[in-house]
């Protein structure tokens, strides 16, 4: 099974690096390949397209008012069209949207940051959860075990 990883975030606000640090850890480990797409991962559908993958994880920061750490699995229909959603640009419904005719399953998959601010480096609460993340992700474990929002 082919997966890949996209993590979206910013790499000098803190806990929004979350994403790209986790793609970072991810790549090459049990058949999944990490993609850091930083805070412009429109232009990864190019490459996302190509590979045609299995499954696409999408992780980000994502403020949705519980404690620091807090993994959600977040349902389409509660993304947001609107860029308010992320510190990024491009909506992940639109994202999402672009991406299904050519990626067997998505699922976005949101960690509630503790301090989104520059030069501030990842809250530890927030990379306990990446690396939990990390381990039910590269053990294959099933993704549905985690909470949906």
């Amino acid at each position: 099974m082919k997966k890949v990883l996209l993590g979206i975030g910013n790499e000098l606000l803190g806990d929004d690096s979350i994403g790209p640090w986790i793609a970072k850890k991810i790549n090459g480990k049990n058949n999944w390949i990490g993609i850091n797409a930083g805070t412009a991962p429109e232009n990864f559908l190019s490459l996302i397209k190509r590979e045609k993958p299995d499954l696409l994880v999408i992780v980000d920061a994502t403020e949705m008012g519980l404690s620091p750490g807090e993994i959600r699995l977040i349902p389409r229909e509660k993304i947001p069209k609107l860029t308010y959603f992320s510190t990024h640009t491009l909506s992940l419904a639109f994202l999402i949207e672009t991406l299904e005719s050519d990626v067997g399953k998505i699922l976005f998959i949101g960690i509630q940051p503790k301090a989104i601010a520059l030069g501030c480096p990842i809250s530890e609460e927030v990379v306990l959860s990446a690396k939990r993340l990390l381990g039910i992700l590269t053990q294959e474990e099933d993704l549905n075990e985690i909470t949906s929002l």
